[in-house]
């Protein structure tokens, strides 16, 4: 049975065969404008669409690119976290093992290993700096009539010392009045106490 039009449709109130003889009776010259309107509709309906899809696609592809940059800067950042969580737990560590160590005899020791612990002429204990987390101390240390060697060994000694953490603040030698040769080292070094801990 065939499927019959209503006569209230587009289609049914088109008549392809009149606009087609009608067509067929205009001039020459409004049947080429004709064909070139219907033409740029047709360019029109199917360029309109593609050019919204190459948009959306450029759209897309910049919020890709945006994303990928942003996911990089993540990455880089997680990477900085990681290796100051690494030198942190180290750091940490170091304050574990040295538990109960005072900076002063840690200091006095080295003088003896180093062959100067004669020479120590003054360790005095000092503090420096006071946060809610940590306490830093410090000693002012002279070493009186040492060779440039020995000052330089001392310091090296000083600040690869892993017992306890430390630091050199400051650094003067001068030499000595009697011998020129032979020079006075003084320091001021210091350490971190971290709030319930003891280190002199």
């Amino acid at each position: 049975m065939a499927e019959k039009r209503s006569k209230y449709g587009l289609l049914g109130r088109l008549n392809f065969e009149d606009l087609y003889n009608g067509f067929l009776g205009l001039e020459t010259r409004q049947q080429t404008m004709i064909v070139a309107a219907v033409v740029v509709v047709l360019i029109l309906i199917l360029v309109l669409p593609i050019s919204c899809a190459s948009s959306r696609l450029a759209g897309l592809e910049g919020d890709y690119q945006e994303g990928k940059k942003k996911m990089g800067e993540l990455v880089d950042r997680f990477r900085v976290y990681q290796s100051a969580k690494a030198k942190l737990e180290k750091i940490k560590a170091q304050f574990d093992k040295a538990k109960g160590e005072s900076l002063t005899t840690v200091l006095e020791t080295l003088a003896n290993e180093e062959g100067i612990g004669e020479n120590l002429e003054k360790l005095r204990p000092i503090n420096l700096e006071t946060t809610d987390i940590y306490d830093e101390t410090g000693v002012d240390a002279t070493v009186g009539k040492i060779s440039l060697e020995q000052a330089v060994h001392f310091i090296q000694r000083v600040e690869t010392e892993t017992r306890l953490p430390m630091r050199i603040k400051k650094v003067q030698m001068k030499p000595g009045y009697q011998n020129r040769d032979l020079i006075t080292l003084t320091l001021q070094i210091s350490t971190i106490k971290l709030k319930g801990e003891s280190v002199e």
